[in-house]
């Protein structure tokens, strides 16, 4: 069954691509940015929680692994996040032509911001050493 709603969400997708952009719509090229964007959300937020799931590494501290968890607690939040985005970008999507261009490009813009408050966020574990610089690094290229 999730093979099947696979090919139809392809074709869908390929048929939206094959369809020419009218030229009385300045809405296209945002439209297309975001149905991008709409994937990395989706990406990111799998991948996030996943590493949010990782169980911490032999060694730590009674405090590092404190730590480690409230990470992992950031973590699984930001993947909540751009799963939220993800749904909040399909709706728009869903508007097709209707969606003014304004909305498009506002909620694009969300995404950015999104990416760089998990950054900024996932930085702040850094302080649990190798095994958490690995992680930023895990979380840092799911975002992007």
């Amino acid at each position: 069954m999730l093979r099947v709603v696979r090919v139809l969400a392809l074709l869908v997708a390929v048929l939206a691509l094959a369809v020419p952009a009218r030229a009385d719509d300045p809405g296209a090229p945002f439209r297309a940015k975001l149905a991008m964007n709409a994937v990395i959300a989706k990406r990111a937020a799998s991948a996030l929680a996943l590493i949010a799931k990782q169980s911490p590494p032999r060694g730590l501290s009674t405090e590092q692994r404190k730590t480690w968890t409230e990470h992992s607690r950031a973590l699984a939040a930001a993947a909540g996040r751009f799963a939220a985005l993800k749904v909040r970008m399909d709706a728009v999507l869903a508007k097709g032509v209707h969606a003014p261009p304004s909305e498009l490009a506002q909620i694009n813009l969300e995404l950015g911001t999104v990416q760089q408050e998990v950054e900024q966020d996932s930085s702040r574990f850094e302080s649990l050493g190798p095994a958490a610089h690995a992680r930023h690094e895990a979380v840092v290229k799911a975002i992007r």
